[in-house]
């Protein structure tokens, strides 16, 4: 039978190693085998070749036939040159001796030219991994000048933007100051127009109201409860509905009688829907006492402090209202409870 020498192919996909072996011509490549004499692995560099010298001489010596590939591994690893020396032996041209010499010989130069390849791959490495530190630092600097440029665009943007809303935000309070200037400059008109309009019997009226706020007594006789407060409240069971109050409604027993909380002069009193109403002038504030079915004062009459004004009416609920010339007030805030 024809003796192959031929590699077998192991391993996974791209990364194959070749098993070196003696066989049949005739069995498949990844068949059966007669004997293993080494191994080719080319995923190293150099690639790396283990053989066993003296089954691979003995296989050539016999007739076995290498494959193309493994020829030339052979002939790397000094196999087929051996079997020429042993040849030149036979035929008498030289000793063994002088074959074994002229072989250890090539040996040597051969891993002289082996070390001196791996001491160049390895000089070509640490030239490679230099370049590509020198180049990753490159990109790395670049990177980080482009990170840096773009925080500092962000942060000007920041900073024009935290600029615009300070002006802004400047804006509106020297507006507001300049509105609430005005305000105050309008009220201070208004103050100083009241004053020389008032009487000194009013303006001495005015400041005794002014510094009894809070202290006024309840504008109706008895016991009493508010009903109903000042501002804008709901009415009850009229969802939707709400109502402004202009002043208080107070509700107290049978037979109470509105009564004035302060010094002053009545400045007016008419009837409206079958009911009557009295203002009372304190200086520059006018309490108003409504739905009294009855009036004990006239107008232009000076009226004391708690002085009955007449008889409260529907209910017994007296609708009170406070104002300063045309501003209307609060009640509560100014009646003691």
């Amino acid at each position: 039978m024809a003796t192959k020498i031929r590699l077998q192919r192991h391993g996974r996909k791209r990364y194959a190693f070749y098993p070196i072996v003696i066989a049949d011509s005739r069995a498949p490549r990844d068949g059966k085998f007669i004997e293993r004499i080494g191994s080719y692995n080319p995923n190293t560099n150099p690639a790396t070749i283990s053989l066993n010298f003296e089954r691979a001489l003995y296989w050539v010596s016999v007739g076995a036939q290498p494959t193309d590939t493994v020829r030339r591994l052979l002939s790397n690893e000094g196999v087929l040159l051996k079997k020429h020396l042993l040849g030149g032996v036979k035929k008498g041209a030289f000793t063994e001796e002088e074959a074994n010499r002229r072989f250890e010989e090539w040996k040597k130069n051969k891993e002289a030219q082996l070390n001196a390849k791996k001491e160049q791959l390895s000089n070509d490495k640490k030239q490679a991994d230099s370049k590509r530190l020198e180049e990753e630092k490159a990109k790395n600097a670049a990177k980080a000048e482009l990170v840096a440029k773009k925080k500092a665009e962000i942060a000007a943007a920041e900073a024009a933007k935290k600029a615009e809303a300070d002006r802004q935000a400047a804006e509106l309070k020297a507006k507001a100051d300049e509105e609430r200037n005005t305000r105050e400059i309008a009220a201070a008109k208004k103050e100083a127009q009241e004053a020389s309009t008032l009487s000194s019997v009013d303006r001495m009226l005015n400041g005794g109201f002014e510094a009894n706020r809070g202290r006024l007594p309840m504008p109706i006789s008895g016991t009493y409860r508010v009903v109903s407060h000042f501002g804008q409240y709901n009415v009850q069971g009229l969802k939707g509905v709400t109502l402004d109050n202009k002043g208080i409604n107070i509700q107290g027993k049978p037979g109470c009688v509105a009564r004035s909380i302060y010094d002053g002069e009545v400045s007016a009193v008419f009837g409206y829907g079958g009911m009557w109403n009295v203002l009372v002038r304190h200086g520059a504030y006018i309490s108003v006492y409504c739905n009294l079915k009855s009036v004990s004062v006239h107008k232009g009459q000076k009226v004391s402090i708690r002085q009955a004004l007449g008889a409260v009416g529907t209910d017994n609920i007296l609708q009170f209202q406070l104002r300063k010339e045309t501003a209307k007030l609060n009640p509560e805030a100014w009646l003691s409870r």
